[in-house]
């Protein structure tokens, strides 16, 4: 009896720390929602409506950024197999004008793999920033590195609502 009952346990426990040990092996993929470039709004506040494009050579542009109401902070993908990315920023004034920017992000792409269950992802290194001049009046690279840490690369300047 007392066999019976210690290979009972000795096989419960073997069993339950194999799922434990199984279960954690696993990446959860989930997080890796991408990388994206953080912008902060700085100077000047805006009271537009924000709506941001990526510009594909040959194709439809696609909305990446819909409609943002009192832009502080926001975030965007950058393409990862191209140097150089353009945006289309489109601003809604209260008064119903739309007035349009192009920002052009030059960078460097490096594919980064972590774990064997999660498909690869990109890295980037802005080189360079072009924009126009129409509503936005600069931005600045605060951190070249884009990457999952989440910190602030861009500072986007803003010309007077006026």
């Amino acid at each position: 009896m007392w066999k019976k009952n210690f290979t009972l346990a000795t096989s419960s426990f073997l069993l339950l720390s194999y799922i434990i040990l199984t279960s954690c092996s696993e990446a959860d993929c989930s997080m890796l929602d991408g990388v994206r470039s953080k912008y902060v709004a700085k100077g000047e506040p805006t009271t537009d409506t924000l709506t941001v494009l990526a510009v594909r050579e040959g194709l439809a542009d696609t909305t990446i950024l819909y409609k943002l109401q009192d832009i502080k902070t926001f975030s965007l993908p950058l393409s990862y197999n191209n140097e150089q990315d353009k945006l289309k920023f489109v601003f809604n004034t209260k008064s119903g004008k739309k007035i349009t920017d192009i920002v052009k992000i030059t960078k460097t792409n490096v594919s980064y793999f972590e774990n064997i269950s999660c498909p690869a992802y990109f890295l980037h290194k802005i080189t360079k920033v072009e924009n126009t001049t129409n509503r936005i009046d600069h931005i600045d690279i605060n951190n070249a590195n884009v990457n999952l840490d989440g910190k602030e690369n861009l500072y986007i300047y803003f010309k007077s609502d006026n």
